[in-house]
């Protein structure tokens, strides 16, 4: 079973999105204030943001009942394809940069991960990072997800 998901973050306003290979929002809004992940920064925000993300797949891999899920995770955070190098299977502890800490979380997560990079205009979760309003992860039919 695979999936594609967006990801993106501004932090200049706080807030994160998540949508899927259509572009629908799954899941946006604020960062809360207690968001261990967010410091206000944007690298930080776009870790946290791919956070939820693989944290969503997991969730809709135990929805489904799937023993694996492929997550393409496409960001406009380049530095988060560094990830990659962390779930290789001849990785080495020395390379991925604070991107392997997105490697730690999917596989906490029992996802497989590629993180592939998308032009910041090309992000369909860009736009829902301004938007007002949020979706939250549980108004979604987690299992229509993996179809």
């Amino acid at each position: 079973m695979s999936l594609t998901l967006y990801s993106d973050a501004n932090a200049s306003h706080s807030r994160f999105a998540i949508c899927d290979r259509d572009g629908k929002p799954l899941w946006y809004g604020r960062f809360f204030d207690n968001d261990r992940e967010f410091d206000g920064e944007q690298s930080s925000g776009e870790m946290a943001a791919a956070k939820k993300a693989v944290w969503l797949a997991g969730k809709i891999k135990e929805a489904i009942g799937a023993d694996s899920l492929r997550l393409t995770l496409m960001v406009d955070a380049e530095w988060l394809c560094w990830a990659n190098e962390a779930l290789k299977p001849d990785w080495n502890g020395k390379t991925g940069g604070k991107a392997k800490f997105l490697a730690f979380a999917a596989k906490k997560a029992g996802v497989d991960l590629d993180v592939q990079h998308v032009r910041g205009v090309d992000n369909p979760a860009d736009p829902w990072t301004t938007a007002a309003g949020f979706k939250k992860w549980s108004d979604n039919d987690l299992a229509a997800l993996a179809a």
